[in-house]
């Protein structure tokens, strides 16, 4: 029986089109990977695997109706006065 051979932390980036530290990262952060196998201190992914996480956060459009965000608070700061920004036009420093 043929087994494919197994993905490094460098094959897996290149596949997923991320940069190697950025799979480190994801690694020592505890964040959203493939499952994976630890080989000493090393990392390896099964090419399966990886596929099958893949699949598993195909988004559809249009298979769940958009959620609407709530409006946010307004922004802090001084509001605009225009009878005060026309005068200031006016002047000249």
């Amino acid at each position: 029986m043929h087994r494919p051979p197994l993905l490094t932390t460098n094959d897996l980036a290149q596949y997923l089109g991320l940069a190697p530290g950025a799979i480190r990262a994801r690694l020592c952060r505890g964040q959203d990977l493939p499952p994976y196998i630890k080989l000493g201190r090393h990392y390896r992914w099964r090419l399966d695997d990886v596929d099958a996480w893949l699949e598993s956060r195909v988004e559809y459009p249009g298979a769940e109706p958009a959620k609407l965000l709530k409006k946010g608070a307004p922004r802090k700061g001084r509001p605009r006065n225009s009878s005060f920004t026309d005068s200031m036009q006016g002047r000249s420093g």
